[in-house]
């Protein structure tokens, strides 16, 4: 089996206003939802988790790790993400 190696993305993360914009997302989404089931207050602080969650997620994923897990750790990758990709979960099969 051919070795895949894994690059870096070639482009920058999105920023806005030099936060990530998959951190300003996530911060928002968790805004919303914890503004709605506990308050305006309570739910600054799940903006405030859910944008470290989103800045750690998007760096995660721009650098490649969260890519080479799931195409380590699902198996046919062939199918679903080209199908020159080898198959990779022949190897913890048996």
């Amino acid at each position: 089996m051919a070795k895949r190696i894994f690059n870096t993305c070639l482009n920058k993360e999105e920023k806005l206003y030099n936060c990530s914009l998959m951190a300003l997302i996530a911060g928002f989404v968790l805004l919303l939802i914890g503004g709605i089931a506990f308050g305006l207050i309570p739910g600054f602080a799940f903006a405030a988790s859910g944008f470290v969650i989103g800045t750690l997620v998007s760096a995660r994923w721009h650098k490649g790790l969260i890519q080479r897990k799931i195409y380590v750790l699902f198996p046919h990758a062939d199918c679903w993400i080209d199908k020159n990709c080898p198959d990779s979960s022949g190897v913890n099969e048996l």
